[in-house]
């Protein structure tokens, strides 16, 4: 039963995350892709004059947009281009959270912390805005689980 509310939430996640991963880029989105995703590498990790350059994640999406032969034009008709790599980060956190509740509590305690997450609505934006936020998120609870587990 528990496995099944696992993958439940994180099924229902996804498919509640595919309805947002092509939406229109918005101010934020477009800056940074601007300033920092199509601009020379030097720009991107040595240029922060705002806080809209979240250093690693935007040299993560430069050289992710280098495979594409893209220009802001084509990207803004196809944003679920830039976003696809966020959906592997919420993977990856929704993954490590589990771990974190299973392997420092117990199992339903990593159940509770994923359907949580899952169903906080902040998080879904999170999930699919082309900025560091979900990338953070999960760097976060990467290190939380490697810094408990040594304990």
């Amino acid at each position: 039963m528990r496995k099944y509310l696992l993958w439940g939430s994180i099924i229902v996640f996804y498919l509640l995350v595919s309805r947002l991963i092509n939406r229109d880029l918005y101010y934020d989105e477009i800056y940074s892709l601007v300033h920092y995703v199509f601009a020379p590498l030097k720009q991107t990790t040595g240029v922060y004059k705002d806080l809209n350059n979240h250093v690693f994640f935007s040299l993560l999406c430069n050289l992710y947009m280098r495979v594409f032969p893209a220009d802001l034009g084509w990207l803004m008709d196809r944003p679920w281009v830039i976003r696809m790599p966020l959906l592997a980060f919420s993977g990856v956190t929704i993954y490590y959270l589990h771990r974190i509740g299973k392997e420092c509590f117990n199992e339903r305690v990593g159940l509770y912390a994923v359907v949580l997450l899952v169903t906080t609505l902040p998080y879904y934006y999170y999930a699919v805005s082309v900025r560091g936020y979900n990338m953070s998120v999960m760097f976060m609870i990467m290190i939380t689980y490697y810094l408990w587990r040594k304990k």
